[in-house]
């Protein structure tokens, strides 16, 4: 990532500026980041006149999933957090940041309610559907020193989780078949490094052993 957007948030630190929602005069206005550590934040571009100020909240996929079809309005991503960053920026460049609970945000910072995300759907989708594909890819390497293989089961309820669903509660197609070639190579990687050690050995040494009698057979037939 090498994407700044914001230098120094509080108790965060940088934050990568990932997909642009909405934008005014080329100004990012609703806008996703990503921390060092890929979490995910929904950040809202609240003034722009007299310096700058952004309403920040770290949100999950599922929260702008639902801002992107619409399931809730805008404000209401922001509002079921229990506490969101104000960054301000002054004229000359200087940022600082506050964490500021729900109840205290001034609501002239956020939209109406029932004002709903007007954007490009598909380029969303995208986005979102790559970015969790990218999740999966990572959580699915295989087992290596620094601790065991995530089983395919658990890969599979994180694809259950993040694909998200329309509007009968039913995963769509788009996402499944962005998904598929994923899931086969979760898969592929799951069956050869899911054999325990302990049944390797077991299957190694009867292995030698069936050879060693092979052996003896010859032996003796000769």
């Amino acid at each position: 990532m090498n994407n700044v957007y914001f230098e120094n948030v509080v108790q965060v630190g940088k934050l990568y500026l990932e997909h642009v929602f909405y934008e005014f005069e080329s100004e990012p206005i609703l806008f996703s980041c990503a921390d060092e550590k890929k979490n995910l934040y929904l950040c809202l571009c609240a003034e722009i006149r007299y310096g700058q100020r952004w309403i920040v909240a770290q949100c999950s996929v599922e929260t702008v999933n639902a801002v992107i079809e619409e399931q809730i309005d805008i404000a209401s991503a922001f509002l079921r957090t229990s506490r969101v960053i104000a960054i301000d920026m002054d004229m000359q460049g200087h940022e600082e940041s506050r964490f500021i609970e729900t109840d205290q945000i001034d609501r002239l910072d956020l939209p109406k309610e029932g004002t709903y995300l007007r954007c490009d759907k598909d380029k969303a989708r995208d986005y979102l559907g790559n970015r969790q594909r990218e999740f999966i890819v990572k959580e699915s390497k295989p087992m290596t020193e620094a601790g065991p293989f995530r089983s395919y089961s658990s890969v599979v309820n994180k694809i259950d989780i993040c694909m998200g669903t329309n509007n009968h509660g039913m995963i769509s197609a788009a996402y499944l078949n962005k998904f598929d070639e994923t899931v086969n190579l979760t898969m592929a990687i799951k069956a050869e490094y899911s054999i325990h050690p302990k049944e390797r050995y077991n299957k190694t040494t009867e292995n030698n052993a069936i050879a060693k009698a092979d052996n003896d057979n010859y032996l003796q037939a000769a």
